[in-house]
């Protein structure tokens, strides 16, 4: 499976999600694929599924989804308490696994999942569900569980392993035409109207 067959399966399922996605492919990937006003890309590493978090605690009304990829995760693997904690039934975090830190260096340095940390149970050992943390391995099964993700409550984990390709970096998806601080004021101005538009009081994951 590709990283490409993960995004794809998740535009088929988000809708208008809020989203918020990691730094380097990914994030070209994500904008390559589906460019919406509510995506905030090239998030720092660590950081993307925080982010959502937080977005998720202040939107409820919203799903809100993290793309990150596993260097990122462990980067920030102590947020995976943190969603437990909170326990936002509108969260999705969407975990891309290709084994390696692809933004470092020449992109093939290893992650420890290459040396046999498990997200999945990493999650659960936090204090998720576990019938709400998913690892999948085909397409078929990531749009499976992004289509359940997206319509149970949360919050969900769902961890797609990914082939490492060593050209990704050199072949990717070119950089966003797009200024981190330009991407940032879309992003609020279109959570601005709407909760505006959702009035005082609105709540309910859609």
């Amino acid at each position: 499976m590709t990283y490409q067959d993960v995004l794809e399966a998740l535009a088929a399922s988000r809708g208008a999600a809020p989203a918020v996605a990691g730094p380097g492919l990914l994030s070209r990937l994500l904008w390559a694929t589906e460019r919406a006003h509510m995506s905030l890309y090239q998030m720092e590493l660590g950081y993307p599924t925080a982010v959502a978090l937080g977005l998720a605690l202040a939107m409820p009304g919203e799903r809100v989804v993290a793309v990150e990829g596993d260097g990122s995760m462990l980067a920030g693997v102590g947020v995976l308490t943190t969603v437990a904690r909170y326990h936002a039934p509108n969260l999705v975090v969407l975990v891309c696994d290709n084994g390696v830190y692809g933004t470092v260096g020449a992109g093939t340095m290893e992650s420890a999942t290459r040396h046999g940390a498990d997200l999945a149970a990493l999650a659960r050992a936090s204090g998720w569900d576990s019938g709400k943390v998913i690892a999948v391995e085909t397409a078929r099964e990531t749009a499976d569980a992004l289509s359940r993700a997206f319509r149970d409550p949360g919050p969900w984990c769902i961890v797609a392993r990914v082939a490492h390709t060593p050209n990704e970096r050199a072949g990717g998806a070119g950089q966003i035409p797009l200024d981190v601080v330009e991407g940032a004021m879309a992003f609020r101005r279109e959570m601005l109207q709407r909760r505006a538009a959702a009035g005082p009081g609105a709540g309910g994951a859609r």
